[in-house]
């Protein structure tokens, strides 16, 4: 079967953005013929050497159409004008692409990756509003913690996101998590079928294991902005005692402004800890592999990728009760606390390296139930059932 999978993001070798709906792009691409299609503006330095670019190529499976706009950085280009200028240009295009992927192919269903007013005319042109939608969601932007909207400003997107979420032939949403899908639910009254599928982990067989020493290897890696929350670990690490601390190696790896300032952090006593900055994909497997303990302080989340990994390694986690935290952290993998509590935090650092101390965790059992539960066949697999479950119930109702 032919799939029109069209991604609001999507990664190349000078934008990260999107690498997992990627993922789930070559996953599909498993069991279907995938058409991608993304649209995006692209900052750069080089302006004078090429504005527009168009790109056909064939990878991992799938026929890419990608469509790029060189914009120079800097307010001139980027500010609310703008904004409503490039949006225009944006839905053009995608307009005069699908258009032109929908004369070439009866595509019997449309996969849309993280939902913006550029999809709008999916649901309303006569060239497409009659074929079958399912929506994957990542977008941390519906939960509350992210978006900080109030006042008339939320009222605005709540019914924004109910018109087009409820819309009749968007036949089923994807949320990559229990914590959006119930968002979604009980804070927007979505009443579209949802079907959570998580975001995908690929695991390295080619890295070396830990090493045994003396230290517990603690690791933290992200992109260390809002909503994350790196002062409540420095908080639970400087009230840990001396002795306890010379039982610990921390390592930390990401960028960000709460990552610049973790670096001038001064603790009140003597810590082994090492700033890495930014790492690869590699180097943050390996990273992982070779420690004991991942720690994820966070105020929210849709997924979190990073605990994923972590898992599918078979390392343990400390993070907090939200994304896919609240539905696989469990006692035999790691602690979940409940967010904004700081002392449970602590409570639960204390806890979680004592377990570490006294071997209390299985690696291997936490990697075997993990692996498995991110694989690109174990995800893919679901989300063709999903599309064979859309299209029995259109043809049941025709």
């Amino acid at each position: 079967m032919k799939i029109l999978f069209i991604a609001n993001w999507w990664p190349n070798d000078e934008v990260y953005s999107g690498i997992f709906i990627k993922e789930h792009a070559k996953s599909i691409a498993l069991y279907h013929e995938v058409h991608v299609l993304n649209v995006k503006f692209e900052p750069t330095r080089t302006f004078y050497k090429s504005v527009f670019s168009k790109k056909n190529y064939n990878e991992d499976g799938m026929q890419i159409c990608e469509v790029k706009i060189k914009i120079p950085k800097g307010r001139l280009f980027n500010n609310r004008y703008t904004e409503v200028f490039k949006r225009i240009i944006i839905v053009w295009l995608y307009k005069y692409y699908a258009s032109i992927l929908v004369a070439k192919t009866k595509y019997p269903l449309i996969h849309l990756n993280v939902f913006s007013s550029d999809f709008e005319f999916l649901f309303t042109d006569k060239k497409y509003k009659d074929i079958p939608k399912v929506l994957t969601e990542h977008s941390g932007y519906y939960l509350p913690a992210q978006n900080r909207l109030q006042g008339e400003e939320l009222n605005k997107f709540i019914l924004y996101t109910q018109k087009w979420l409820n819309q009749p032939m968007l036949k089923a949403i994807l949320p990559v998590s229990k914590h959006l899908e119930q968002t979604l639910i009980n804070y927007y009254n979505i009443k579209t079928p949802q079907f959570v599928v998580p975001n995908i982990v690929t695991v390295s067989d080619e890295l070396p294991a830990s090493t045994e020493t003396e230290k517990i290897k603690i690791c933290l890696v992200a992109n260390w902005e809002y909503p994350k929350d790196l002062n409540l670990f420095l908080q639970a690490i400087d009230r840990l005692s001396q002795e306890e601390l010379n039982g610990i190696k921390i390592t930390m790896g990401g960028f960000g402004s709460l990552y610049d300032e973790a670096i001038q952090h001064k603790f009140n006593k003597e810590i082994d800890i090492s700033y890495r900055g930014r790492l690869n994909k590699m180097e943050v497997y390996q990273l992982l592999k070779q420690s004991d303990l991942l720690v994820h302080p966070t105020l929210s989340e849709t997924f979190s990728c990073i605990v994923a990994e972590a898992l599918s390694y078979g390392t343990p986690v400390l993070s907090m009760k939200t994304g896919i935290m609240l539905d696989i952290i469990n006692e035999d993998n790691g602690i979940a606390v409940n967010i904004g509590d700081d002392q449970l935090f602590y409570d639960s650092l204390v806890n979680i390296l004592d377990k570490l101390r006294n071997k209390k965790f299985d690696r291997n059992k936490i990697s075997a139930t993990h692996q498995t539960k991110f694989s690109p066949k174990t995800v893919g697999s679901l989300i063709s059932d999903i599309y064979s479950s859309v299209l029995q119930s259109k043809l049941e109702n025709t």
